[in-house]
């Protein structure tokens, strides 16, 4: 399967060096809608969550989305007031050079706890990064959101929806503190669907519980953990309604580019020379199932 979802409509893709990262790899990435999608996302349900993962449930609220700033590096974790203050200066700067309401800006962050975002620096790179978007930089965002990962996670599926074809793709990174709800890890599932607000959040749930939320490398939880999904509706399609054939077309594909980032991120895990499938069969329920199988893994 290639990396690259070209038949993807709606979605642009950049990435610029804003020198967060002391390896001077690039190290801020921007996702851009053509137009307002709508969104959901879950978060950590760490105890101390980062100042970007705050934010970003605010920002979401609407249930609408038109891009995501993204830096690695530096998690904005434990940073106070001034983190929080940084995490909407990140969004703001951003939104002020795509033309949008700050409030149709979601940001992400991830790398190093407890140190200041460098907040000059991301407002150095923002003009290259908004004018360098493409449809075919999807690899460059990826790669410039990684840290401790050895390779960018992609995934993408495609659907038949009457006479318009509907693509799934995701982007991912994580590779240690694996455990969710969720783990270290960023994932970011775009579609050119048209899906309601609701029933959008509802499969996100429901697909986040069957992938993310059943993997562990070390048995940690961390600070930022994020998935968000937006669905732009660009590909032209009617409306994925709940309980529609189309509908269970599209809810396999968003779990299967899910399976396959999860999967990824458990293969690329910090020391990790195997991956083990625990099933486990005859419990009394699936919570059952899956607490041993977690113990197990664990």
């Amino acid at each position: 399967m290639s990396d690259i979802p070209m038949d993807l409509k709606g979605f642009l893709f950049s990435f610029a060096n804003a020198k967060i990262k002391e390896s001077g790899k690039p190290d801020l990435g921007l996702i851009f809608s053509t137009v307002k999608a709508t969104a959901a996302a879950v978060f950590t349900k760490n105890a101390i969550k980062a100042a970007p993962v705050y934010i970003s449930i605010d920002k979401l609220k609407s249930g609408f989305c038109q891009g995501v700033i993204v830096n690695s590096g530096n998690a904005n974790a434990a940073t106070g007031e001034e983190g929080l203050a940084d995490a909407k200066s990140m969004a703001f700067y951003a939104a002020k050079c795509l033309n949008l309401d700050e409030d149709d800006v979601v940001v992400a962050s991830t790398g190093v706890i407890g140190k200041r975002l460098e907040i000059k620096k991301i407002k150095g790179a923002l003009p290259a990064l908004c004018h360098s978007l493409a449809p075919d930089r999807i690899v460059d965002f990826a790669e410039s959101i990684m840290t401790t990962d050895t390779f960018h996670k992609i995934s993408h599926r495609a659907i038949q929806h009457g006479d318009n074809k509907v693509v799934v793709c995701g982007i991912a990174k994580g590779a240690g503190m694996i455990m969710p709800n969720m783990a270290t890890m960023l994932g970011f599932i775009l579609t050119d669907a048209a899906v309601e607000h609701r029933y959008l959040d509802e499969i996100l749930r429901q697909c986040v519980d069957k992938t993310f939320n059943r993997i562990t490398v070390d048995g940690d939880t961390s600070t930022n953990d994020m998935v968000l999904i937006m669905a732009n509706g660009e590909s032209g399609a009617a409306n994925i309604t709940k309980g529609s054939d189309e509908a269970a077309a599209f809810v396999d594909a968003v779990q299967a580019v899910m399976y396959d980032l999860s999967e990824m991120i458990v293969k690329d895990g910090e020391g990790a020379t195997k991956l083990l499938k625990v099933i486990t069969t005859g419990a009394k329920s699936a919570k059952d199932a899956e607490n041993v199988s977690r113990t197990i893994a664990n």
